[in-house]
């Protein structure tokens, strides 16, 4: 909840010097979709704002002797500025550990040749809590952002090491009572958003790297943070990738200089923005260029392998990739097959291997066997396929792909037998066809001899004419078969044509939809979309917990059919706000405008869940949010915390634990009761020490009394009064 309680103050730093050996390289401005972060004060709810002086004056009795503080560039030109050339100091409040105070951020020089940065917190007093120096000569950024999608920022800082080194960048989490450094990664340029991609936002910030290649080409790169590392985050890059191309664009008419590297570059980029024939186009050019350096012909044809798979050009793609298996494979004594360490520079599209080197032959013949397992899938050919994707594996253990490819394969062929299972169902035989569902899949012959566990959703709503039946199926393979990997499909028949779309849980780093949700409702409307038609909308509601401990988390889909694919329009996991432990989703009327979600605190970041020791059946806080559709999104109309003994008892040590004595005021009778509190030890510092209640009534959590049986307030009881419907503590005492 950190990220919505505080208005970040962000810092961002460009650095002086050219992109490349041979004469400045612009690089793209920043549109609509990402815009440079600014510095401003930070205000949170209860605390006093911050200005920049204050800022300052707090972080000045913290700076090393001889120190000064680094200041943000002004507004111009990155190759016109200077360090420190104006701008003000990197110096900035947010909240990193959401307990709702801001910590203080601020970044400052020790030397001509070193800068450091440092964290403030306040408990009682200012103190420093983290600090770090000489990692570079200046700071390219020092920004708040949320990466891993919990709700809570993250600190990222930029350390410059040189020009042509380019930057390092430390992502750090905090973690316990501090920060804790959990990724880094070198780049020349960064840009820092939540990117929507073809699944929607999912409130985690992608890193958008640029790479200095050679001269001013950059290989570039997209990540996001997949609960342990950074990894490409491919299906954001059509989003990412149009100012790529055109950077490459732009650099092609200045002349013949790099053009081969420019075509291939732009080459790769076409392909991952979907603009296949340009592609093509673009490969064909830059192969015909005649110079004596990379990249080799070799690269250009996996990127035009890529454009034929994209284009369903599947003879065309494995003739590309047997070629290459061919005029590779003759070295292929020579290849280890053993995960090989990337250095920095890349010509692999997928890779990070420079050219030359049996570890750079096996990245190539890697995405070649990869690609003819694709296309022989395309083709129909399954087996043929399996046996392409294990020795794409075997070459290159340490890419997913391959694997993931393998793990899908056998669900796949499950889909092709669902969807024989409805090709022919007439509308008349609809009903009775749902019914038998479950009995004729358990009698097919399924891969591998696995075995099932099957959901179908039925979906209401408002059917356009042009759409006839709509099926949710979810599938997971039973205990003890071969794959544990779930599949998330999508049936149904438009302008009378069968169709389906299916989303593999081993794909859920893009799309979400892991093996621990299936749909539980879903609703079929319409919506004019940017392109001014009317288009199919599907809400769905999944449970995040499904198989679990049995607690529902609902997690929110918006789908709209467009282009004959359903995409995502808006996503749950896009709001840090979205509240769902132990939750009910219910819509407000016929339609998917509004919407209530009524949850508990179990699995809330909000600062207050370590008061207490909460378990899964309780104590809880409780919740009721009400959702509104705003165009393309929803948006938190009215979140609430419905009136209890426990939630009252919550903010009452909350609020004393962190100085607001005002606002616990509020919580009690009289001052007298306020001074029990304080005299009984209902503060904790620092605020979640985990107590534990005693709850053997379980009327206790609404109506109290409560009684605290462990840390320093052991043996304090609690009795409660409801007053305007709100519960206030009228006695404490101790027994």
């Amino acid at each position: 909840m950190g990220k919505e309680l505080i208005r970040k103050a962000l810092a961002f730093l460009l650095v002086a010097g050219s992109l490349s050996g041979g004469g400045c390289a612009k690089f793209p401005t920043p549109g609509e979709l990402i815009k440079p972060p600014v510095i401003q004060a930070a205000a949170v709810p209860g605390e006093a704002a911050f200005d920049a002086e204050e800022l300052k004056q707090i972080a000045q009795q913290f700076l090393p002797a001889g120190a000064v503080f680094l200041t943000s560039a002004p507004a111009q030109p990155a190759e016109k500025t200077a360090p420190d050339a104006g701008g003000r100091e990197l110096i900035q409040a947010a909240d990193l550990n959401s307990d709702g105070r801001p910590e203080i951020i601020a970044g400052y020089r020790v030397s001509q040749g070193s800068a450091g940065v440092m964290v403030l917190q306040k408990k009682e007093q200012w103190t420093k809590v983290w600090q770090e120096e000489g990692k570079g000569y200046n700071l390219e950024r020092l920004q708040p952002a949320d990466v891993t999608g919990d709700g809570r920022d993250e600190l990222l800082i930029g350390w410059t090491i040189g020009a042509s080194a380019g930057n390092g960048l430390d992502i750090l989490a905090w973690q316990g009572d501090g920060l804790q450094q959990i990724a880094r990664a070198g780049y020349h340029r960064l840009e820092v958003a939540d990117l929507a991609g073809e699944y929607g936002r999912d409130g985690k910030q992608e890193l958008a790297i640029w790479n200095k290649d050679t001269g001013d080409a950059f290989f570039v790169k997209v990540l996001r943070w997949d609960g342990q590392k950074l990894a490409p985050a491919e299906d954001v890059e059509a989003a990412y990738f149009p100012r790529v191309v055109d950077y490459y664009q732009q650099k092609l008419k200045g002349g013949p200089l790099g053009t081969r590297y420019y075509q291939y570059y732009l080459a790769d980029a076409l392909v991952r923005v979907k603009d296949y024939q340009g592609a093509l186009a673009a490969a064909e050019k830059g192969m015909a260029v005649d110079e004596n350096y990379s990249p080799d012909a070799d690269q250009f044809k996996l990127v035009k392998g890529r454009a034929y798979l994209g284009l369903r050009r599947y003879q065309d793609a494995l003739a590309v990739y047997q070629e290459l298996i061919g005029t590779l494979g003759r070295g292929k004594e020579a290849i280890p097959v053993k995960p090989v360490q990337p250095p920095s520079r890349s010509f692999v599209s997928r890779g990070e291997q420079p050219a030359g080197g049996r570890g750079y032959l096996a990245r190539l013949l890697a995405e070649a066997f990869w690609g003819a397992g694709e296309a022989y899938l395309g083709l129909g050919k399954p087996d043929l396929a399996r046996a392409n994707f294990e020795r794409a594996r075997d070459y290159r253990p340490d890419w997913d792909k391959p694997q993931k490819a393998l793990l899908r394969l056998p669900l796949q062929q499950v889909a092709e037998e669902i969807y024989g299972y409805w090709a022919n169902a007439g509308p008349e035989e609809f009903g009775a066809k749902l019914r038998g569902f479950g009995d004729w899949l358990k009698k097919q012959a399924l891969p591998g001899g696995m075995k099932l566990a099957l959901l179908y959703t039925p979906v209401e709503g408002n059917y356009p004419r042009n759409i006839d039946h709509l099926l949710l199926v979810d599938w997971a393979a039973a205990e003890g078969s071969a794959s544990g990997v779930q599949a998330h499909g999508i049936y149904w028949v438009e302008n009378g044509q069968l169709k389906s779309q299916v989303f593999y849980s081993v794909d859920a780093f893009n799309h979400g939809l892991d093996a621990s949700r299936a749909a539980l409702s879903a609703r079929l409307g319409t919506r004019a979309g940017k392109d001014g038609k009317e288009h199919p909308e599907l809400a769905v509601v999944y449970d995040g917990a499904y198989g679990g401990s049995g607690s529902p988390q609902p997690v929110f889909y918006l789908w709209r059919l467009q282009d004959g694919r359903w995409q995502a329009v808006w996503r749950s996991d896009e709001s840090p706000r979205w509240r769902n432990s132990h939750g009910e989703l219910k819509f407000s009327g016929p339609g998917t405008e509004e919407f209530t979600l009524a949850s508990d605190s179990w699995l809330a970041a909000d600062g207050k869940e370590k008061i207490f020791k909460e378990s899964n059946p309780g104590p809880h806080r409780r919740f009721l949010d009400t959702w509104q559709r705003q165009g393309d999104r929803y948006e938190l109309k009215e979140a609430r915390t419905l009136p209890s003994a426990y939630n009252t008892l919550v903010e009452l040590v909350y609020n004393l634990s962190t100085g607001r004595e005002q606002e616990a005021a509020g919580l009690v009778v009289g001052a007298g009761v306020l001074e029990q509190a304080k005299k009984y030890g209902l503060v904790q510092n620092p605020p979640g020490q985990g107590w534990v209640l005693d709850l053997n009534d379980p009327r206790a959590e609404q109506t109290g009394p409560l009684t605290v049986q462990s840390g320093s307030a052991a043996g304090v009881t609690a009795e409660f009064i409801e007053r305007d419907g709100q519960w206030l503590i009228s006695k404490i005492y101790k027994n």
